[in-house]
């Protein structure tokens, strides 16, 4: 596999090896195993409200419905580094963000182009803990069935909130797009991609929109997808839809470099 140019060589390779995976029906993640992963928060909020990933130092890749009530850059920080949410406040890798910016045919109707990035207005020390992950050559394709990992703090119990992780096969769109799987209600574009168990039982949830669908490949995690959205948390035949990376990595090239 050929990346972007403005990749770089560290991208998807942790420091940390993440721990075997079979957040909901899912596992803690050993601290510190996918070192993309970051927190956003609103500065008008007390919680966090979705995730992301690090792309590069100065970006950070997300959703945009996670960002699209608020895209004033400095109304938002950056963790990375993170793994329990209940510390996140005494982290001292918080970063400010200068610019938000939203993918311009998002819709929020049915979620099309659910992208955007975030630069920051400093850029990223990378060490052990914080890596950049990998983005897939454009329209590059993964087969149906292809074991990937989803990451996030979404629905917890008790209060407490490590980073969970969580292994799901890829779905077919054909197959995503039946009547008696996610329903006619749902539009599933192109520019999408599904995940999950025909049984459920395993997805992302409330909390974990915007952070990353990864998958080894060639020896690197290459973020495949973004969480966006679904029908309910790990029903039967209700897999995850996610924003289909690759189908955007001429837009993050253009808009990273431009």
């Amino acid at each position: 596999m050929s990346f972007p140019p403005l990749m770089t060589p560290i991208c998807g390779r942790p420091m940390v090896p993440p721990s075997g995976s079979r957040i909901v029906g899912g596992k803690v993640a050993r601290p510190h195993s996918w070192p993309w992963q970051v927190a956003l928060r609103n500065r008008k909020s007390h919680s966090v409200r979705c995730a992301g990933s690090l792309v590069d130092a100065r970006w950070v890749l997300t959703t945009a419905h996670c960002v699209d009530q608020d895209p004033v850059g400095s109304n938002w920080l950056v963790y990375t580094g993170a793994h329990d949410l209940t510390r996140l406040e005494n982290s001292r890798v918080r970063y400010s963000v200068e610019r938000v910016i939203l993918h311009e045919r998002f819709d929020l109707s049915n979620f099309d182009n659910d992208i955007a990035l975030l630069k920051l207005t400093t850029p990223v020390h990378w060490d052990s803990f914080v890596k950049p992950v990998c983005i897939p050559p454009p329209h590059y394709q993964l087969q149906a069935g292809t074991i990937c990992t989803i990451t996030g703090w979404g629905m917890a119990e008790g209060g407490k909130r490590p980073l969970k992780q969580a292994s799901v096969p890829l779905v077919s769109l054909a197959t995503c797009r039946r009547r008696d799987w996610l329903g006619a209600e749902f539009v599933i574009t192109d520019n999408m991609m599904c995940a999950g168990y025909e049984q459920g039982g395993v997805d992302t949830c409330q909390g974990d929109s915007g952070g990353p669908l990864v998958c080894y490949v060639g020896g690197r995690w290459v973020q495949a997808g973004i969480t966006s959205f679904g029908r309910g948390c790990g029903l039967p035949r209700k897999p995850g839809v996610y924003t289909k990376v690759s189908a955007f990595t001429l837009w993050l090239v253009d808009k990273m470099v431009g």
